[in-house]
């Protein structure tokens, strides 16, 4: 969400200096800055769909993987068991990982 209005902003103001600096549309293909300009519009294109792309496809696929409810939202399950809770006759992970270095 924060990215997102991040990126408007970014957006508004990046077309007002564009027509402070060019003035027409036209100057996109006719000049040096409008050139310039149209790779880095380019780019951040890529960037925009590679975010859209890990937000959509890849965030999922690694909570599905980490074992984190599908539906609705399941965080707030999650959030709620902090401290972790061990069983009693359970020393955790960090002792028992420990518990064998002298």
């Amino acid at each position: 969400m924060l990215a997102g209005i991040s990126f408007a902003g970014i957006l508004l103001t990046s077309a007002y200096n564009y027509w402070l600096e060019v003035g027409s549309v036209s100057a996109l293909w006719t000049t040096p800055y409008g050139n310039i300009l149209g790779i880095k519009l380019l780019l951040v294109l890529v960037l925009i769909i590679l975010g859209a792309s890990n937000r959509s496809v890849s965030i999922p696929l690694l909570k599905r993987l980490a074992g984190y409810p599908s539906s609705g939202d399941g965080m707030q399950k999650f959030a709620l068991q902090y401290p972790p809770r061990f069983p009693k006759n359970s020393q955790g992970p960090a002792l028992r990982f420990t518990s064998h270095i002298r």
